[in-house]
């Protein structure tokens, strides 16, 4: 909004009797689109008063973005707990937050003269937290409810002002509501070797395959529910003597030839050819880094979280050079600064003996940035 607007808006203000110390105060323009709010103003009689232009402008927010009937959303949704983690999202994904981002920078205070001039790293933290508690609500149709009040206490702890009417706030939820309607999560990104060993389907008999053992449950819906939520690592003892094996199927193409591997609780072994292993290598293989300070680095966590429960890994195995790299890097930037020089190389010595006493299982010759990097550290007659 510009200050021609402002401006504008103060003068319509004044010409139709609103007393700004009253409430709703300078909670104004929440319910309008860009230009709409000066041109509601300009239609309102001369002197109309305080009181009955409240009234109006109640009127406008309450029947303002309506939100739609979802499927579910006439039933409260369940609790939700640990167990839930697997089949249910808690947080909002990326593009839920970006466009909550947005609706609260352009909606919540479109003068600024309550919160300031908002920018997306402003509010990214409170639509995470509020877009989230939306999603977590599931279609529930108090989440409208529980939405607003959340924006009343961000209002009153985080920016300390008096909060906004609740028919703007409720407006708000609304539109955050249907943020999350209209751009629903993806289904969670489980492999095909996971989702083929999960369940068989025997007419209304689902039978999954839950740590090795086969495990009834009666309904339509077959799932695969763990006991517990505690996430098992290291080997399974069912891991090949190489990542690197010519005569092995790939778990998701079928071609022939894989060069890493992946265990799981729920399917022994997993080997993927050179095509599909960047696919799972991100998750199984890297050490992920997330910037915690930002709303954007938390939904990566919480999605890479979820994904390594869904997959249930518990090892995991590569013979492309370049994996092996990465992890030496990844591992390097990962040292804690206080630890001494002599160390590290020894550390780094190490890992460049161990690149050579495996060389004869890697896939292709070693190239010419690990050649350096075993040079370097005397592993490697020159």
């Amino acid at each position: 909004m510009t200050d021609d607007e402002i401006r504008a808006i103060f003068d319509e203000l004044r010409r139709v009797g609103a007393d700004l110390g009253r409430p709703p105060g300078l909670a104004l323009g929440t319910g309008f689109g860009p230009g709409e709010f000066l041109s509601w103003l300009r239609s309102l009689p001369e002197a109309l008063g305080h009181d009955a232009f409240a009234k109006r402008l109640s009127d406008h927010v309450a029947a303002a973005a309506p939100l739609p009937q979802t499927p579910g959303s006439q039933t409260p949704s369940k609790r939700f707990d640990e167990d839930d983690f697997l089949e249910r999202r808690s947080w909002p994904t990326r593009e839920q937050l970006e466009l909550g981002v947005n609706v609260l920078i352009n909606e919540w205070d479109p003068l600024g003269a309550r919160l300031g001039t908002l920018t997306p790293e402003d509010v990214d933290h409170y639509a995470l937290d509020v877009v989230g508690g939306i999603v977590m609500m599931d279609g529930d149709p108090r989440r409208e409810l529980m939405a607003a009040a959340k924006l009343r206490e961000i209002e009153e702890r985080e920016f300390s002002v008096r909060a906004s009417p609740i028919e703007q706030r409720r407006y708000l939820a609304r539109r955050l509501c249907t943020v999350v309607d209209e751009h629903p999560a993806p289904p969670a990104a489980v492999s095909r070797a996971v989702e083929a060993a999960r369940t068989e389907q025997v007419g209304n008999m689902s039978i999954a395959t839950v740590k090795g053992r086969r495990v009834e449950r009666h309904g339509l819906v077959p799932s695969a529910r763990r006991s517990s939520t505690r996430v098992e690592l290291g080997p399974t003892g069912f891991e090949p003597p190489s990542p690197l094996d010519p005569a092995a199927t790939c778990a998701e193409c079928g071609k022939t030839g894989t060069v890493a591997f992946v265990t799981r609780d729920i399917e022994r072994l997993s080997q993927y050819c050179r095509d599909c292993w960047p696919r799972m290598r991100h998750w199984a293989w890297e050490i992920p880094r997330f910037d915690r300070d930002t709303a954007a680095g938390m939904i990566e966590l919480f999605d890479y979280v979820q994904r390594v429960q869904q997959e249930q890994m518990r090892s995991a195995g590569s013979a492309l050079w370049e994996d092996r790299f990465i992890l030496i890097e990844q591992v390097l930037a990962a040292l804690p600064d206080d630890r001494s020089v002599e160390d590290r190389d020894a550390w780094l010595r190490e890992c460049a003996r161990g690149l050579v006493d495996h060389a004869g299982e890697m896939d292709g010759p070693m190239p010419p940035k690990v050649e350096a990097f075993v040079r370097e550290y005397g592993a490697l007659d020159a």
